[in-house]
């Protein structure tokens, strides 16, 4: 058999343990090799072995100078995760031979198949590949419910957060997880979330932290529905009540601030370990909210902060600097309502607009801010009012 390494960074370490777990479900055994790379680091390869990478866009910079070191010594190159996702034809033309093109679980487990000769690589769903020169691309994969997916891997011991929900019913102009994963979400069930968590905590973990793109939207629920997400975190609680600890609507989620309630922050407040609750805002002018789609208003963003602040949490809230069409009142807007924010008590995690692949904005380019802000936001950022990659992510789309 050919052996597979599968590598990522950090933020792919997830992705990585839910297609090794989902093989492990499938009860495929087969010799896949994960690594976790730290920055700027390369996987070291081997004559004639498959290496599976998966990456963000922030990364591609880095994985083309990987390319042209393994290309030629791998018997095969595969590339998945977000940025692949929506830019499947520049990576083949770049010297990938396989790209997986939305949800991995199905399409890696039938490259494994592939290479079984159990498969023809026209039956692998969900990916795109060249046959004599010419892009082919098989029809995509959903999982129907999340239960299929364990989302973490036995046999290589790596267990991450737990994902509740996959995709997003709403289009924000600038997010992947719509385009990627859908916009009918899917989510695990109660006795999932139970048995995964009884599960971490006989393997000693003791802090347990969720991915969701809305943390208080759990099963579908309108933004006043309350029910469906108390009772899930009533009964995590059941499972870990003096064994572990619950960090829900923190990083690795937020939550909408138009599904922000008293009750649902009391629960959280009661029942969980962190702090704080992150809140997606992402501008502070109507204008731009409506361009990017986003369906709540600066208003919604004030009472969800002051229901959180209300209730002895810190509210960390989301904004995306140089929006597509953003003008000067737009960025005075922002500016003043995060001031306004920070006076009620909350913090501000900031970003700077990059063009994701396959989002409605992959084409637009970020507005340039005038120096005179970019000033007051280093001034909150000293203060330690203001934290965030946003530097990092403004170099990165060449802006400075």
């Amino acid at each position: 058999m050919i052996p597979v390494k599968i590598a990522g960074f950090r933020e792919s370490r997830k992705a990585i343990a839910t297609l090794l777990g989902y093989l492990e479900e499938k009860g495929i055994d087969y010799p896949v090799t994960p690594v976790i790379l730290k920055n700027k680091q390369k996987p070291e390869t081997y004559e004639g072995e498959v290496l599976a990478i998966s990456f963000l866009s922030i990364r591609w910079k880095e994985i083309k100078t990987l390319i042209e070191e393994v290309k030629g010594k791998v018997s095969m190159l595969i590339a998945g995760g977000p940025h692949p996702a929506g830019r499947w034809k520049e990576l083949l033309d770049s010297g990938f031979d396989i790209v997986a093109t939305g949800e991995g679980e199905e399409s890696f487990t039938g490259i494994i198949e592939l290479l079984q000769g159990k498969r023809e690589i026209e039956e692998v769903p969900g990916i795109c590949y060249k046959i004599n020169g010419n892009v082919k691309c098989n029809e995509q994969h959903r999982l129907t419910s999340l239960d299929q997916s364990p989302g973490f891997s036995i046999r290589h011991r790596i267990f991450p957060s737990i994902e509740v929900t996959r995709g997003c019913p709403y289009l924000c102009q600038y997010c992947q997880t719509p385009v990627l994963m859908g916009r009918r979400p899917r989510h695990r069930s109660m006795e999932d979330l139970e048995r995964i968590v009884k599960f971490y905590l006989e393997i000693g973990k003791k802090d347990f932290r969720f991915i969701t793109p809305n943390a208080f939207g759990y099963l579908d629920s309108s933004p006043n529905d309350w029910l469906p997400f108390v009772s899930m975190v009533k009964m995590l609680y059941r499972a870990v009540r003096g064994k572990g600890r619950l960090f829900i609507g923190s990083f690795p989620s937020e939550v909408r601030p138009d599904y922000v309630t008293p009750e649902k922050v009391e629960t959280v407040k009661k029942f969980c370990a962190n702090d704080n609750i992150v809140v997606g805002a992402q501008s502070g002018s109507n204008r731009i909210l409506k361009k990017m789609k986003r369906a709540h208003t600066v208003e919604d963003v004030i009472r969800a902060v002051k229901i959180i602040v209300d209730n002895g949490l810190t509210a960390n809230v989301d904004f995306i600097f140089g929006n597509p069409g953003e003008e000067e009142e737009d960025i005075e807007a922002t500016i003043e309502l995060m001031e306004k924010l920070i006076e009620m008590g909350a913090k501000i995690h900031g970003h700077y607009f990059m063009p994701l692949p396959g989002t409605p904005w992959e084409n637009e380019k970020p507005v340039i801010w005038p120096k005179k802000y970019i000033r007051k936001l280093g001034e909150m950022a000293r203060r330690g009012l203001l934290y965030g990659s946003w530097t990092h992510q403004m170099k990165f789309t060449e802006i400075v």
